[in-house]
């Protein structure tokens, strides 16, 4: 498969329309897809399979059956991701929570066929976890000396434990007793003697330790963010900034602002999180942890969608705009802005848009009456007056003009950059 396949979030699937007569058993597939949110990571049409674009050359259309979003299967194989899931019997085989499954011998995780597991007593539990009556399992990975019987999950907290020992993930932490040890907050945790992070000691006062979010804690003397003191930073007065409803990157206290355990230079007093990935002081704006040179603090105003102005120019993240007229500067959404005289998508100019009759369609397309803009750039041969979707409602992703249909692809470049094109489909 190609290495864009193995990005899960990116997954699509192309569809290919033909001049069919009747609703065919894959149409009537796709539509339980649909329902079950899949995200159209498999796809049925004309009798052949597609996963994520790609043509499963070995798939038997007519017995083929979505399981997951992972699984699926016809009378020939199981598939995992798409590709044969080697060794699997598809006459017994059940998808399980997550990305697990089971046939009549054998356990998978992730597409990979795990050894040794006992079926009948198999139980799943949450955060990766699974047991059965021998073993107890993360992942792919036994947790040496876990018990089964007695192993638990210790809730929203990253531990677990069983009658004799406590562990993070898959590690034991080797000298706590199951007995002693008390949950602070998530990673956070002590014993008689200890304070832990993330199952590891740290040099907290066991008396006086307290959770402030997931990633920073204090006691008495000191703040610690993961597993790093805060030098110099003051318990008493420190508080962890909200972004929203979230815990933001930055935290304050009386004299100063950190971004995790860093002490930076910013302006406690004056220091506000304005969203986006965009903070200030009564001196200077910020985008996460680096400073905006050139940036007028007093007239900063976040336009969303990555894009902020002052009184002289106008920014998407840390990149200057070359905009001529600031003041009709707006957001049309999804990466998109323009002026009075041009269209933007990012922070590129895209040249040769007709201004009168542009329209951003969604996310990735915009057209004019000439042409069809993908994520800023021109289509080539595209119909722009005929362009749309073939049926929007049902997907986003398969598109047309008057003389093709088109699917929308997501694929990894060589540099590792997430891009998308338009691959044909003939009718």
């Amino acid at each position: 498969m190609k290495k864009w396949l193995l990005i899960v979030i990116m997954l699509i699937v192309v569809i290919s329309c033909g001049n069919n007569k009747g609703k065919s058993i894959a149409e009537d597939r796709i539509s339980a897809v649909e329902n079950n949110s899949t995200e159209f990571e498999y796809l049925i049409r004309n009798n052949h399979v597609y996963f994520a674009g790609i043509l499963m050359e070995d798939a038997d259309a007519p017995s083929f059956e979505i399981l997951n979003n992972y699984y699926s299967k016809d009378k020939n194989y199981v598939y995992y991701s798409g590709e044969i899931l080697e060794g699997s019997d598809p006459r017994s085989f059940k998808a399980l929570e997550w990305a697990y499954g089971k046939d009549k011998k054998s356990f998978y995780s992730g597409g990979m066929k795990i050894e040794g597991v006992d079926l009948k007593t198999l139980k799943i539990l949450d955060g990766g976890y699974f047991k059965d009556k021998k073993n107890v399992y993360m992942f792919y990975q036994i947790i040496k000396g876990a018990d089964p019987e007695s192993f638990e999950l210790i809730p929203k907290s990253g531990y677990a434990k069983d009658k004799n020992h406590v562990y993070y993930q898959q590690n034991m932490i080797s000298e706590v007793k199951a007995a002693d040890f008390e949950v602070l907050g998530y990673a956070l945790a002590r014993d008689k003697e200890h304070v832990y992070f993330a199952g590891e000691k740290t040099g907290a006062d066991l008396e006086t330790v307290r959770a402030l979010s997931e990633e920073y804690f204090r006691d008495k003397d000191s703040v610690y963010y993961n597993f790093g003191k805060i030098n110099y930073a003051d318990p008493n007065t420190f508080e962890v900034m909200k972004d929203g409803e979230r815990p933001a990157k930055y935290s304050k206290d009386k004299e100063h602002v950190y971004f995790g355990w860093e002490q930076t230079d910013a302006d406690a007093k004056s220091f506000v999180i304005l969203g986006n990935g965009y903070y200030k002081d009564k001196n200077f704006v910020y985008y996460e942890n680096e400073k905006i040179d050139g940036v007028d603090a007093k007239s900063f105003e976040v336009l969303g969608n990555g894009y902020f102005r002052d009184k002289n120019n106008v920014y998407f993240g840390k990149k200057k705009l070359n905009v001529l007229d600031i003041k009709s500067f707006r957001i049309l959404g999804n990466n998109y802005a323009a002026n009075d005289k041009a269209v933007y998508y990012k922070e590129n100019v895209i040249s040769g848009i007709d201004m009168k009759s542009f329209e951003v369609m969604d996310s990735k397309f915009l057209k004019d009456k000439n042409a069809v803009y993908l994520s800023g750039k021109k289509l080539e041969g595209i119909d722009a007056a005929s362009f749309g979707y073939v049926d929007e409602a049902k997907s986003k992703i398969l598109v047309k003009d008057k003389n093709h249909e088109y699917t929308l692809q997501y694929y990894i470049t060589d540099f590792d950059q997430i891009e998308c094109r338009l691959e044909r489909v003939d009718k």
